[in-house]
């Protein structure tokens, strides 16, 4: 398991990651999250904590003011 703070926002879609990722998050993806999904799919890693449905305040890693972030948690299957 890779686990860490990568900077990046994945987003609330799968578009074009489908195979890497799952439904379950928020937000919108930038350039870095690209990155991430695309680094995913070469090394055959999934983001896990996005496969599975939560409630909100679970979805919710870090938390400052109005800002809410989530870490991805990247697994090799």
């Amino acid at each position: 398991m890779l686990a860490g703070d990568m900077n990046c926002h994945i987003g609330s879609t799968c578009d074009g990651f489908e195979d890497v990722t799952g439904y379950f998050s928020f937000g919108v993806r930038n350039q870095e999250g690209e990155n991430i999904l695309g680094l995913c799919q070469e090394h055959n890693l999934r983001v896990m904590n996005l496969y599975y449905q939560k409630r909100w305040e679970n979805l919710i890693t870090y938390k400052s003011g109005d800002n809410e972030s989530q870490i991805a948690r990247l697994c090799v299957v």
